[in-house]
């Protein structure tokens, strides 16, 4: 999939969608904090001073509280383990979901020798006709011809066992990952796909797979490793997918995305694209779009269960003290 230009613009990511319909002030506050921009040793430091400053009354003031979370977040105390556990569990993953191509079929190794010893008679019963010009030439001739048709007949016979030896791998591959039936013309489990970017609106996005289906309609597929025991899609993630669902209109124009799937540690779900996906979408990059550092989306209100477990909440007008 090639990857499309558009003018230059502020864009945003389909993950940041999602985050933005969790809650738009953890989003902007990922974006505009400069705690969030500085790293640890920065980080550190600047405990340092409230500690200096403020004494023991240090870890009550909000700065404070927030710049912990942030390193606890990651991983900069004594969770280093678990994080580094977590980036080998997910390695694992992918190595799985790279695995499972067999070795070269046992009929082309063999089939290629003799495709390569017919060839090589062929040609020397040739030239041997060639040069002898005798009665002896005239009966190596037809015989250098036959090794010579026959060659042609295997190699074509070789060519068609490794087409059929990589679409059976394909068909493997695909369904070891639980992938529908289609083409897989996009993956990015490794992070090393492109971004598809839309030309019309201000959003890229880079999904885990896309499967193109049989009628032409390609199906965004996103991995959420983390999420255990669920029994509904998360919002969020769903209009993640609706993000990659609104970027693929423009790369299939003639046959866009209907629905997408969201997979999670032990289940997955498949999520229709409907038009009040879409809008949602397209509003919510209308609001991101206005906010900057001065300006933080109107958010009067959150679910207390979403303040307590924010890393921004000893900062937040709206979460503060919940």
């Amino acid at each position: 999939m090639q990857q499309k230009r558009s003018q230059q613009q502020r864009l945003f990511a389909a993950s940041e969608v999602a985050e933005f319909e969790y809650c738009p002030l953890v989003w902007w506050h990922e974006q505009f904090e400069p705690a969030v921009q500085a790293n640890n040793e920065e980080l550190f430091a600047r405990l340092v001073e409230l500690e200096h400053e403020h004494a023991t009354q240090a870890p009550a003031i909000p700065e404070y509280q927030m710049i912990e979370q942030l390193l606890v977040k990651r991983g900069a105390f004594d969770m280093s383990g678990k994080q580094q556990s977590e980036q080998d569990a997910d390695l694992a993953e992918i190595a799985v979901e790279r695995a499972a191509v067999p070795a070269v079929s046992t009929l082309t190794r063999p089939l290629l020798l003799v495709v390569t010893g017919v060839f090589g008679a062929a040609v020397v019963f040739l030239l041997a006709a060639l040069a002898l010009r005798t009665i002896l030439g005239n009966v190596l001739f037809p015989i250098g011809l036959c090794l010579l048709v026959l060659a042609l007949a295997l190699l074509i016979l070789l060519l068609n066992d490794r087409r059929h030896q990589e679409r059976r791998l394909i068909d493997e591959r695909n369904h070891a990952l639980g992938l529908p039936a289609g083409e897989l013309v996009y993956e990015n489990v490794d992070e090393q796909g492109e971004t598809l970017q839309s030309e019309q609106y201000a959003l890229i996005g880079k999904p885990s797979y896309i499967v193109q289906l049989p009628d032409g309609r390609p199906v965004p597929l996103e991995l959420k490793r983390t999420v255990h025991d669920a029994t509904l899609p998360a919002s969020n993630h769903e209009v993640q997918l609706a993000a990659y669902c609104l970027i693929l209109e423009e790369y299939f124009p003639e046959t866009p995305p209907t629905h997408g799937i969201l997979r999670y540690a032990d289940c997955e779900f498949t999520v229709d694209y409907t038009p009040l996906q879409r809008k949602k979408v397209l509003r919510f990059v209308e609001q991101m779009a206005k906010c900057d550092e001065q300006q933080p989306p109107p958010l009067a209100s959150q679910k207390a269960v979403k303040c307590r477990a924010c890393t921004f909440q000893p900062v937040c007008p709206v979460g503060r003290g919940k």
